[in-house]
């Protein structure tokens, strides 16, 4: 079996060698497909300022009701702050939402970040 094996791994490393080499030699990126060992590419922002806001006035309404069961209230508060941090993301306003443990240093920041939001006719003021 171990015979078979590193047969297979002649066989792959012969099999990828002249695309190696052709790349070096050529300088030619597409020969080789792009690889970003591991890391994921960022996204192009594809929804607009306006689409987050009504998302973010939406969600907001549900999450300031009274009388939520603590599930939903999770639900909900982890919903409302991933659409703050986009709107303030893309409006280049700094923010500590997706770093900070949940507690009252978050429920803070989630206050700071809905008032500056109001400044700019994102949210209503809350």
């Amino acid at each position: 079996m171990a015979g078979l094996l590193q047969a297979i791994a002649w066989l792959l490393l012969l099999a990828a060698t002249p695309l190696v080499l052709l790349a070096a030699l050529v300088g030619c990126h597409h020969v080789l497909p792009d690889v970003t060992w591991g890391r994921r590419r960022p996204e192009p922002a594809t929804r607009t300022l306006e689409e987050v806001s009504a998302d973010v006035r939406r969600v907001s309404a549900r999450f300031h009701q009274e009388g939520m069961r603590h599930a939903q209230y999770e639900g909900r508060r982890q919903a409302y702050d991933r659409l703050l941090a986009e709107a303030a993301t893309m409006l280049e306003v700094d923010h500590l939402l997706d770093v900070l443990p949940n507690g009252s240093h978050l429920d803070d920041e989630r206050r700071r970040v809905e008032r500056v939001l109001s400044g700019f006719g994102v949210l209503t003021p809350v």
